[in-house]
């Protein structure tokens, strides 16, 4: 009898030690995704870090998936079908006749990216065995990592001249990581700096710390997450996550008057801190006014920015409807190059063209009018449709996720990003094992 004991015990001891190891490797694999698809613009040897970050999860997966046997649920079909549309749509992008640079090869590299990466991962993915907690740590941790680069590019340029990005990706690296690190914005008369963290564009930033947000519990760091959106100076990020701060306050029913009054006093005490900063530091101040004069820069007409992306929904409805045949207004003209649409319209222009647009096929800085034009009718219906089930069919952080996701996707091109692919592709599988679970349970 104690023989057996011992025996029962050791094997009890190595597998509770290889679930253990197994846990660790799924959660590296993870964490390398989240993290390297949050570095936009970086390269390694001329391949973006982002279809980098994918290849180590996709190998564990593979290993650990050996059968060609794979559990479909109606969740995964609706994202198995939009995928479908980047097949359809990017072929009938083909026949397009255009000059514009880039227009075949970022066809191709849709059609790559989605045979190679996202269609494996998302029928494999609920083979994770710990994806919620996996997923969790690592968004967290890249937020965070985010956040405090972001604050060090600010704080170094101002105290010392220093550009971080520029120092160490350039100077340093000399490149190794790519080019693109560091996003200036021009007013007219000078350059400022908006943080943008380990990546080349301040918005996207944005969109890394709103999903950090979501995950946090940590009130601190929610707050450091909302002051490094505001240093980012995104419209669309601030707008987003003073949204997602109202819906997680009433979200708790329950607001005690000691949780009123912290609140209360964290508002003013942030208040009276940036009004202390902005009176005794002339760099703060710059960067205050700088994101003032950007929202109040919104309605101009001649503004290059802000109302390009509100013209973006009427140019893309436009031409969808009056230039578009029936194939093209359920399959659009290819995705990720709906700009060609707008370059090849023959209706008069609602904004100006800059020289990028007019010799290169490029995206649309907004989902809506992108995947209009770019995957259809049928297209953005599916898109939608995944986001609606996501949202339904998942707990709270992974809505307040999916909400901030639509709300940047309203003035960005967030949704066909590595890093948003891969999450929904997370929530997917979370999703899928949750049903699984519950048949186990019932059976």
């Amino acid at each position: 009898m104690l023989g057996e004991w011992l025996v029962n015990q050791s094997l009890t001891y190595d597998v509770s030690k290889e679930t253990f190891k197994n846990k660790k490797l799924y959660e590296t694999v993870i964490f390398i995704a989240v993290f390297l698809s949050s570095m936009l613009g970086g390269q390694l040897f001329g391949i973006s870090l982002n279809k980098i970050a994918l290849v180590p999860l996709e190998i564990v997966l593979l290993m650990k998936h050996r059968s060609l046997r794979f559990s479909i649920d109606k969740t995964k079909r609706i994202m198995l079908l939009w995928y479908l549309f980047f097949f359809i749509s990017s072929f009938l992008g083909f026949r397009v006749s255009t000059s514009l640079n880039g227009h075949y090869s970022g066809l191709l590299l849709n059609i790559l990216q989605v045979v190679l990466f996202y269609i494996p991962l998302l029928l494999m993915i609920s083979d994770v065995p710990n994806l919620k907690e996996g997923l969790t740590k690592a968004i967290i941790l890249t937020a965070k990592i985010q956040a405090i680069w972001g604050i060090l590019q600010f704080i170094l340029l101002h105290l010392r001249g220093v550009d971080l990005n520029q120092l160490v990706f350039i100077d340093i690296l000399k490149g190794a990581l790519g080019t693109q690190w560091v996003a200036w914005y021009y007013d007219g008369f000078t350059s400022h700096l908006r943080v943008t963290g380990l990546n080349h564009d301040p918005a996207y930033l944005a969109l890394i710390l709103i999903l950090g947000f979501c995950y946090e519990k940590n009130k601190l760091w929610r707050i450091i997450f909302t002051i490094v959106i505001v240093m980012a100076s995104s419209r669309a990020g601030i707008l987003c996550i003073c949204l997602l701060w109202l819906y997680s306050i009433l979200k708790s029913h329950k607001i005690t008057v000691k949780q009123f009054l912290r609140g209360v006093v964290t508002i003013f005490a942030i208040i009276i801190g940036f009004y202390i900063l902005y009176t005794n530091m002339p760099y703060m101040q710059q960067q205050i006014e700088l994101l003032i004069n950007r929202f109040m820069g919104i309605s101009l007409a001649n503004d290059d920015g802000s109302s390009r992306h509100i013209l973006y929904y009427i140019t893309a409805i436009e031409i969808w409807f009056s230039e578009f045949g029936l194939i093209g207004k359920l399959f659009g003209v290819g995705p990720r190059v709906g700009g060609v649409a707008i370059v090849m319209s023959k209706l008069p222009r609602r904004f100006t063209l800059n020289n990028y647009m007019i010799s290169n096929a490029w995206v649309i800085e907004c989902d809506f009018a992108e995947t209009l034009l770019g995957n259809g009718l049928l297209g953005l219906s599916l898109l939608y449709s995944v986001y609606f089930k996501i949202f339904k069919l998942s707990v709270n952080e992974e809505k307040m996720a999916i909400m901030g996701i639509f709300i940047m996707g309203l003035m960005y091109d967030v949704v066909n990003t590595t890093l948003i692919q891969l999450f929904l592709i997370c929530c997917i599988g979370l999703i899928s094992r949750s049903r699984t679970t519950r048949k186990e349970i019932l059976a």
